[in-house]
């Protein structure tokens, strides 16, 4: 109406009936502007119609997935408590899980958890703005 939004409620309800979302990938969540949950699109030299090619995931996926994790529990527990969490043991998060090993750090309002994964070679982390550094080295 006149420009404005307005979400379709259960009748006799305020409460909203759910989203149909349109993305190809399963998100997770309903938010079109989180890139970090998008899929992944792999290109082959094979044409449509033929052969098919197996997926071959990043090698960092396992990494970036148990940063997120984390992220996604910090912001969850600051919501509820205020301050982040001092320990992934106050999160329910183990310190090595997947192959990848994490460490975090944080004070009551910022956090930084870096992680590790011989299957990546390299070290990632994150931080409480969602920014992620990824970088290889020797393990």
């Amino acid at each position: 109406m006149d420009g404005q939004y307005i979400p379709r409620l259960r009748p006799g309800s305020h409460r909203r009936l759910p989203e149909h979302n349109w993305v190809w990938s399963p998100q997770g969540i309903i938010d079109m502007h989180a890139p970090e949950k998008w899929g992944y699109l792999q290109f082959s030299a094979h044409s449509g119609g033929g052969d098919t090619v197996a997926y071959v995931p990043p090698a960092d996926e396992s990494l970036r997935a148990v940063l997120w994790k984390v992220y996604d529990a910090q912001k969850w527990y600051q919501k509820h408590h205020h301050h982040y969490a001092g320990t992934l043991q106050e999160l329910g998060i183990p310190a090595e899980q997947s192959g990848v090993k994490v460490e975090m750090s944080s004070t009551a309002v910022q956090f930084y958890v870096t992680g590790s994964s011989a299957a990546f070679g390299g070290v990632g982390a994150i931080d409480q703005d969602g920014k992620v550094v990824m970088g290889m080295v020797d393990l």
